[in-house]
């Protein structure tokens, strides 16, 4: 649901910013959106975020900067 909710609201983001021309600009800027997540984050945003923790905490551990 929570995904589903951040996908309508980009959508609807991009057809307000770049929708009305009849062009489709919005819908390729949405799917270049959805390209992108695609390939960066293909376990999701909660992968995402796995991988990120897991990251900082390795970085902590070897004693570096946790920024």
């Amino acid at each position: 649901m929570i995904g589903a909710g951040i996908l309508t609201g980009i959508e609807e983001a991009t057809r307000q910013l770049f929708g009305g021309s009849g062009r489709g600009t919005d819908l390729s800027l949405y799917g270049l959106i959805i390209l992108a997540v695609a390939v960066y984050y293909p376990n999701g945003g909660r992968g995402g975020l796995k991988a990120w923790s897991q990251r900082r905490a390795a970085r902590a551990s070897r004693g570096g900067s946790t920024r």
